[in-house]
């Protein structure tokens, strides 16, 4: 099977509200303060730690990165490819 989304893919998300639960199983862009941010998969929420787990569909990128949900300035839920017309 393919992974949903491909290299150079114009996605979109909505923001998800911060005081709704998160959006565990999800494809996610998480931003940080300061700009840095990721598009991964929510795997999980380590309350003990209080980090978000998220992880890459593409297999070159096994390794797991831990967030603090503290840290965390914007969450956006993928929603859809967008298609752009040519020409």
């Amino acid at each position: 099977m393919a992974p949903r989304w491909q290299d150079g893919d114009l996605i979109e998300f909505r923001i998800h509200p911060a005081d709704a639960p998160l959006p565990v199983g999800k494809d996610v862009h998480v931003k940080r303060p300061g700009g840095a941010a990721t598009f991964k998969r929510l795997a999980s929420f380590d309350k003990d730690a209080g980090e978000l787990v998220l992880k890459s569909a593409n297999v070159k990128y096994p390794n797991e990165i831990r967030v603090a949900l503290a840290d965390v300035e914007r969450i956006g839920v993928a929603l859809h490819r967008l298609v752009v017309p040519r020409g």
